[in-house]
């Protein structure tokens, strides 16, 4: 199971963020990840951005996305909102010998 951490950024200042369970089963899993995008969207109580092959690639390589304001169709409050899944599953340490 992983986990979406949305941040919105205003003035280079993250200025709310909301972390949300995500059922996707990897970080090429777009079509979940689109779900998760409009929940995240929805608690911040903004519109769905326009999700282009750039933020699929962004998601595959890298496991985040940004949104600049271009990519909302209406008129946005803040500079930018960025997207990162990760996996809520805690790392084993061993021990080393």
């Amino acid at each position: 199971m992983y986990k979406l951490w949305g941040k919105l950024y205003t003035n280079q200042q993250m200025t709310h963020q909301v972390t949300l369970p995500c059922e996707a089963a990897s970080y090429y899993d777009f079509d979940t990840i689109k779900v998760g995008i409009a929940d995240v969207c929805k608690q911040f109580d903004v519109g769905m951005p326009v999700l282009l092959p750039s933020h699929r690639d962004e998601f595959a390589k890298f496991g985040r996305a940004s949104f600049r304001q271009g990519d909302f169709l209406e008129d946005v409050l803040f500079d930018r909102m960025e997207i990162q899944i990760f996996s809520d599953k805690k790392k084993v340490t061993r021990p080393r010998y």
